[in-house]
Formats: structure tokens, sequence, C-alpha cells
């Protein structure tokens, strides 16, 4: 029998971690995807992120103050609305809770005009994953790029691919950007114009 010694298993256990990395990179990139160059641009996408349990919000039903009011989102996410009871808001953007407490509200007044704001929103998060030095989960400001992000992470390693920079977000729907790393320092308008949002996902190929 042939024995490896230690030093030597690790070496056989990287090699084959780097032959596998092409097969599944190119799974990930046969998934859908659009060029920043053709996302939409900042102000299409929702100005705010999904609600979360701890948010405290405030609900204005214009013209009704006993409907309206500051409201913690607790752990099941879902907040108390007077008289209608609990309404789960959390993973929703104040956009979407707004429609769903006007429909809740429907069967109680003839047509009701809700607005939702986040009052204090926990600081805002994105991961970074794949071929970059440091990946892991990043507090973020409200106006940060792709290329602040991967600088938290210390940068690309030497095996990532340059054009397989990823941005995936998850709402309103899911959508998955692709950037060049020459695009991100070399000006491009739109990929560097592009700013995260809470919960997005930064994958590096």
């Amino acid at each position: 029998m042939i024995e490896i010694s230690a030093s030597n298993r690790l070496g056989l256990v990287a090699i084959a971690m780097l032959l596998a990395c092409p097969a599944l990179c190119g799974c990930a990139s046969d998934q859908p995807y659009v060029w920043a160059q053709q996302s939409k641009t900042a102000a299409d996408w929702e100005p705010s992120g999904p609600i979360r349990t701890g948010d405290r919000i405030y609900v204005l039903v214009r013209g009704q103050d006993q409907f309206s009011g500051e409201f913690e989102v607790r752990a099941d996410g879902s907040y108390v609305q007077p008289i209608v009871g609990a309404i789960r808001v959390a993973g929703k953007t104040p956009r979407e809770a707004s429609e769903l407490i006007k429909t809740r509200l429907r069967g109680i007044l003839e047509r009701p005009q809700v607005e939702v704001a986040a009052l204090s929103p926990r600081t805002p998060t994105v991961s970074v994953v794949g071929q970059v030095t440091e990946p892991g989960r990043f507090e973020i400001t409200s106006d940060e790029s792709v290329l602040s992000a991967l600088a938290r992470a210390k940068g690309l390693t030497i095996w990532a691919d340059r054009d397989g920079i990823y941005v995936i977000r998850r709402y309103p729907e899911i959508v998955r950007v692709r950037f060049r790393y020459a695009d991100l320092t070399g000006g491009q308008a739109k990929s560097v114009g592009f700013r995260l949002r809470d919960g997005d996902i930064v994958v590096v190929e």
C-alpha cells in the first residue's frame, strides 16, 4: 500500500479544487443574466430594501389617524395594524407593504391611501463570495458600489474571472447583473453607477 503524506494530501485536494473550478464556474455562467450596461438605472430600482424583523415602520393612512402610526416589525415578520390585526410585511419593500395594507383595509375603508416608510432600518449588508481574497458579509453605506464591495473583500484572487463578476438581487424580482472588472475600474458609466442594496450577493467566478 502506498502511503501519502499529509502535505501531499493537501496538495492533491488543492489540485482537485482547481480542476473542478472551471466546471463549476461554467455552470454558474449558464444562468440567465443581464450585463450592467443593459441594466436599469439607479432611479429605476426600488428606492429602499425589504423590511426586516426588528425594523420600525411608519404607516400613514391618509385622513385616518386611528389607522396610522409607528409600529415595530415583530420576530414573526408582522406588525399589528389597529382594527385589522397582524399583517406580515417582512421581506416586502415599503411599496409592496403599502399595497398589502391597502388591500387589507379595503373591507373597512372605501378608498384607502397608504404609505409606508422605514424609520430605523438596520445597517444594510451584502455578501461577497467566490474568487475574492476574503469572502464574507459586509456592512455597507446606502450609496456603495460593486468595486467598493470587492475592496472590502480585499480584491480578486489570481484565479478570478475578471469578466465574471455578478450581483444577485432578490427584490423586487430576482435578477443577476454581470460586470467586467475593466468596466468597474475604467469608469464605464452604468457599471460604476450601479449601487448595491441590502441583501445583494456579489459573486466572483
